[in-house]
């Protein structure tokens, strides 16, 4: 499996985290199609807590789900990612909307994702790539 870099598919966001204006999710999954990457979108504004987080997360990208915290989710990952290679990329369509609301939980979030992107690539020594993606309005989080 070839890895790919996200910065080709969205050159409007130059580095992660992947910050994407709504709305143009439909055309992103194609860009990311013809790349050969599958794409999962989930829903986490309604997640109370860690748990149901990581339950959802791990549901989209076809892990189990009775995972009960982020470090069994964690081990569980180096083993679901290593064999057969997978490549996903998960769309988080409300990302502006958690941030909106607490944007110290959508902080933790952006670290805690951006923190198992690297664990699956260094486990699975680059065959395998998990990455995300955050959808929403972002003027008024970022300023712009």
């Amino acid at each position: 499996m070839k890895w790919h870099s996200l910065y080709r598919v969205f050159p409007e966001c130059p580095e992660p985290p992947f910050l994407l204006d709504g709305g143009g999710e439909d055309a992103a999954i194609r860009r990311l199609r013809s790349f050969g990457l599958d794409s999962k979108v989930i829903s986490l504004l309604g997640c109370a807590g860690e748990r149901e987080t990581v339950e959802v997360v791990a549901g989209a990208i076809g892990m189990p789900q009775d995972v009960e915290n982020w470090d069994a989710f964690w081990d569980l990952l180096q083993e679901f990612f290593v064999d057969p290679e997978k490549t996903v990329v998960v769309h988080i369509s409300d990302a502006g909307q958690i941030a909106e609301r607490d944007v110290r939980r959508f902080a933790r979030m952006v670290v805690r994702f951006s923190r198992i992107t690297e664990s699956v690539e260094r486990g699975g020594q680059g065959a395998s790539q998990l990455e995300f993606v955050y959808w929403g309005s972002w003027g008024r989080v970022t300023g712009g």
